[in-house]
């Protein structure tokens, strides 16, 4: 299943300025909604200054916004640019190495190899009868 979006519209009693506020997780799949949602504002507003705010979501891809910047770039989006709000911290994979794990410590009961049950009965190791000398 994929990420969901959530988008809160906020306008101004005005009408000069419409901000949309995305959150949730923004990946190169889903990014692809909020184009229509810029274009849908525009239409109905079409002298506002449209702001699309991604600094409430929780995980952005950096290649995502790169995709959504070429979107509102594009010349079919009529009127005042699209005024992008980019998020403080990026995906995590992207902002800072991974911390290493460190090893399972193994504790002085810890041991290899096979186990023996004291139920098990252990077999003979000769099948032969002890004979007397």
């Amino acid at each position: 299943m994929h990420p969901r979006l959530s988008v809160l519209v906020q306008i101004d009693l005005n009408g000069h300025a419409v901000t949309l506020v995305v959150t949730g997780e923004i990946t190169l799949t889903n990014q692809k909604a909020l184009p229509p949602l810029v274009a849908r504002a525009r239409t109905v507003f079409p002298e506002a200054t449209i702001t699309l705010d991604l600094s409430a979501s929780h995980l952005v891809e950096p290649l995502a916004v790169e995709l959504l910047e070429r979107h509102l770039a594009h010349p079919a989006l009529s009127g005042l640019p699209v005024v992008l709000r980019s998020p403080v911290r990026s995906h995590p994979a992207a902002a800072a190495p991974p911390t290493p794990v460190p090893a399972p410590r193994r504790g002085p009961g810890a041991r290899h190899g096979r186990r023996e049950s004291p139920h098990r009965a252990h077999a003979p190791t000769s099948a032969l009868p002890a004979t007397a000398a």
